[in-house]
Order: structure tokens, then C-alpha cells, then sequence
């Protein structure tokens, strides 16, 4: 799919890049902390948190990607949603989730915690510079 000339987004293969590697991280932070009994683990959680909000935005963007709204809107969305996502493991329902499917922990988590937060505009700015970086020529 071709976008026109003046919303410069990246191409779809930096996007498929950018969200493998941020995927890879992410999953590589998840078996390590598992692995860590202490110390590291802060390190860690906040490394799968900046890459989940990566992906995130990733894939936000994808889909925004030959829209007008790609360069104001991305990020805001982005951001929108990883925070949404924080404040509502402040409810019962993600532990519900996760007793009922246990792979929902890997999307939703299940504990809120105001350390995060930092953590999920620190994902989203990484993210959004990395495809600010990589944008597809104008023609």
C-alpha cells in the first residue's frame, strides 16, 4: 500500500522490524526476570514495561500509517492506551482474565503500580524517535 507524499511514515517493513525487535526484547526481559530471584528484577520489569509500550506503538502506528493523523496522533494513542492498560490492573478484572486464561497476564499484567508509568512514556518516546528516525523518503 503506497501513502501519499506528505505523510512521510515509515515503510511497513520498518515497522514489522522495529516491532520484532522490541517483541524480542520484551520476551527476552520476561524469561530473565523469571530466572532473577532478586536484584535485577526492577531492571527487568522496567525493560519488559518500555517494551511492551514499544510494541504498542509499533503497532499503532502501523495502523495509522498512511493517515494524516499519523505524525500528531500516534504517540498520544499509544500513550492513551499503555496507561489505560496500567490503570485498569487497579481493577479486578485483570486477575480475573488471568484466572480464566492465563495468557491475558502477558497483555493486561495484573498488578497497577505507579512505578510503571514512567516506564510506558519512556516506551513510547523510544519507539516513536526509532520510527521518526526511519521514515520513508518524501517522493
Amino acid at each position: 500500500m503506497s501513502c501519499p507524499d506528505t505523510f512521510c511514515a515509515p515503510r511497513a517493513g520498518t515497522h514489522a522490524s522495529l516491532l520484532l525487535l522490541f517483541l524480542a526484547a520484551g520476551a527476552a526481559s520476561f524469561v530473565l526476570r523469571s530466572r532473577v530471584a532478586s536484584g535485577g528484577a526492577e531492571v527487568l520489569d522496567a525493560s519488559g514495561t518500555v517494551c511492551w509500550a514499544g510494541a504498542l506503538t509499533i503497532v499503532v502506528s502501523l495502523a495509522l500509517r498512511c493517515s494524516r493523523w499519523w505524525r500528531p496522533w500516534t504517540w498520544v494513542i499509544a500513550l492513551v492506551l499503555s496507561l489505560g492498560v496500567e490503570f485498569l490492573q487497579a481493577t479486578p478484572y485483570p486477575a480475573a482474565w488471568q484466572a480464566a486464561f492465563p495468557p491475558t497476564h502477558l497483555v493486561f499484567g495484573s498488578t497497577f503500580s505507579w512505578g510503571d508509568v514512567p516506564w510506558y512514556v519512556v516506551g513510547v518516546g523510544l519507539a516513536w524517535w526509532l520510527l521518526g528516525r526511519r521514515r520513508a523518503p518524501a517522493r
